[in-house]
């Protein structure tokens, strides 16, 4: 047992922050920094002596080393064994199994042991799911790829993995794994460029790990091949790039990067961090309030298509001119749950069509080239009735553009049936 390993206690998973004797008491004691920091008792003191630090004032406990109930994990195969490998039944004994729900028919069951050793094949599995297995370590070198080479995608979610080294040791005896998932792990943090070789990977999610933007820049040597990351809910409040001094580097085939749940607020500097990677950025749930248009045509993030941005605080229409600056190839965009759309939602759609021109998917929906042309003579009449004249062109970019397309919008028809979205679209008429 030592510092930085993760244990599990009565389903309960933390990080050991100290080991060793506590004054007045016997024994060895633990000294658990809880991931939920509702679980403890204290902060990682006794009496007033500190001995480690703790994030919340109630996330520490300290535990007998021999606690009965604590877990500190197992090898890989070992989990893989326990999950798919039934013992076999004495044959003479006959088996029935319950078909349906709990009420359903139970019927006698035949040749049950050859069912189970079809199952017990791990050397074809290609699928495994494994969260919450308490696994910490790869086990004896080569038993994986041993045991079970043919895994394309790889749950590990809620294990007791502490160090990045134990994973590349995982993943190196998976030869053409594809898909690693590894929420809830919390791994020790690394100084120093990870080493080693996991080629095949293409997808890592990494949600709520802990697992930093720096520290993402020191994991991506180990996997050159990775075109999604995921790193959700890591409390992220910025991408910083000082890591890229210390030999890491920006996963130089990402394709997806997934962001959700973090704090972020500062496009620009987000925008600045990711140039020039990146097909797909998922933003939801962060903390993007306003975003400004780029001060130079160099910043623009040529390569970005998709954009999500659900449940920020985005309030101000210039946001969305914004960042159809910033992407100008932007081809879908999902935006919902935000003040911008809660005031104007009943023209929101077509609001955001008219505003960002290269838009193919809003939402989820497809944008057909009639809906584009619906929204965007809807858009220019929207302008009219809620701009002055002298304020058009700097509130909406596209004004010029659209009204070379559709003409400049004519006077309102007063008897125009508003029931029908054409009805509530003023003609427009060439200049």
């Amino acid at each position: 047992m030592s510092v930085g390993q993760r244990v599990c206690f009565n389903l309960n998973y933390g990080t050991i922050r100290y080991s060793g004797g506590l004054a007045g008491k016997t024994g060895t004691w633990l000294g658990i920094e809880w991931d939920d920091p509702t679980r403890g008792r204290g902060d990682g003191s006794v009496d007033g002596t500190r001995y480690f630090t703790c994030s919340s004032p109630t996330g520490a406990s300290f535990l007998r080393s021999n606690a009965p109930s604590l877990k500190l994990g197992r090898t890989f195969v070992e989990a893989l064994k326990d999950k798919y490998i039934e013992d076999a039944h004495d044959e003479s004994v006959m088996e029935s199994i319950l078909l349906g729900s709990s009420n359903g028919i139970e019927v006698e069951a035949v040749n049950m042991n050859k069912v189970r050793g079809k199952f017990a094949r791990l050397d074809t599995l290609k699928e495994v799911g494994m969260e919450g297995y308490l696994i910490s370590s790869a086990g004896p070198p080569g038993e994986i790829q041993k045991t079970s080479p043919a895994i394309r995608r790889l749950e590990l979610s809620r294990n007791l993995l502490s160090d990045w080294n134990d994973v590349v040791e995982i993943v190196q005896q998976l030869p053409v794994l594809e898909s690693l998932t590894l929420h809830y792990n919390i791994l020790r943090p690394l100084s120093s460029v990870l080493t080693g070789q996991c080629r095949s990977v293409t997808e890592l999610l990494l949600g709520r790990t802990h697992t930093t933007w720096e520290q993402s820049l020191l994991i991506a040597p180990a996997f050159p091949s990775l075109k999604h990351l995921e790193l959700g809910y890591n409390d992220i409040s910025y991408l910083s790039t000082v890591n890229l001094k210390d030999g890491g580097q920006k996963p130089p085939s990402l394709a997806t990067l997934t962001l959700d749940g973090n704090q972020i607020a500062d496009w620009t500097a987000l925008a600045q961090s990711l140039k020039p990677i990146l097909q797909s950025l998922l933003l939801s749930e962060n903390n993007l309030a306003r975003v400004t248009a780029p001060t130079s045509l160099d910043l623009q993030l040529l390569s970005i298509t998709t954009l999500v941005i659900d449940g920020n605080a985005v309030s101000e229409w210039s946001s969305i001119d914004a960042i159809s600056a910033w992407l100008p190839n932007l081809s879908s965009l999902r935006v919902t749950d935000t003040p911008l759309l809660t005031e104007t939602a009943k023209y929101a759609k077509q609001i955001l069509i008219g505003r960002v021109g290269s838009l193919r998917r809003v939402n989820g929906t497809e944008v057909t080239e009639q809906t584009r042309k619906d929204c965007e003579i809807f858009y220019l009449s929207w302008i009219m009735k809620n701009s002055k004249p002298d304020e058009r062109v700097a509130l909406h970019p596209r004004w010029h553009e659209l009204t070379q397309i559709y003409g400049t919008p004519a006077e309102e028809k007063p008897a125009a049936d508003t029931t029908r979205l054409e009805g509530r679209l003023i003609g427009t008429q060439k200049t």
